[in-house]
């Protein structure tokens, strides 16, 4: 993980030092909607299961800034997982019940992104695109579950594309934005089976 993490924040630096001006810097906040998808390597299926929201924060900055394009270097944290129904048996209960399991877990992410962009008066819509590297920093699951995810890959590598718009309020550049996040790595494996996170992402920032 600590090597995956340094490459990128090599990439992030590089970025800065041939743009030689950081163009832009700031914070965004917002809320997660992630899920996870199950699949079978042999059937080449893969099901949903159940969304639940997440809090998401990420610290900025914006290189290269030409009149259609930058690239963004980010670093920040993300809660993803999935909620499940299960049946559960016991000697109390013999016929048995189902229950709701909401399994969080808790990611410090860095991505490099490309961005084009457009402005028209006090609007800035654009579109980005990129690598996402995230490190499973801890997680909170039901005693149930939890020794499948002991199991769970700390290190994933995935990708992260999404629009927004900044606009200029009273001196402030503020930002909304979207994204939809997935994994290329698998965060588990087990013989056939596999999992992937995957969420839709929104954020409202501001730029300094």
């Amino acid at each position: 993980m600590k090597r995956s993490l340094v490459v990128l924040c090599l990439l992030i630096v590089t970025s800065a030092i041939n743009a030689q001006t950081l163009s832009g810097y700031g914070l965004k906040l917002g809320l997660g909607i992630t899920n996870s998808k199950w699949g079978v390597k042999s059937s080449d299926t893969e099901s949903d299961q159940g969304y639940i929201s997440g809090f998401s924060a990420r610290a900025f900055a914006d290189f290269l800034n030409y009149p259609f394009f930058n690239v963004e270097g980010e670093l920040g944290f993300s809660q993803k997982g999935m909620k499940e129904s299960i049946m559960t048996i016991t000697v109390e209960d013999p016929d048995g019940s189902h229950r709701t399991l909401i399994n969080r877990l808790n990611y410090v992410s860095a991505s490099v992104m490309g961005k084009l962009k457009y402005t028209k008066g006090i609007f800035t819509p654009y579109l980005l695109a990129g690598p996402q590297f995230n490190y499973l920093a801890s997680y909170d699951v039901d005693a149930l579950v939890k020794p499948i995810y002991d199991r769970f890959e700390k290190s994933l590598w995935g990708y992260t594309v999404g629009m927004g718009s900044a606009f200029k309020l009273e001196g402030y550049n503020l930002l909304i934005e979207y994204r939809f996040e997935k994994d290329f790595t698998n965060n588990f494996e087990y013989y056939e089976l596999y999992v992937k996170n995957y969420s839709h992402t929104f954020l409202i920032g501001v730029e300094l």
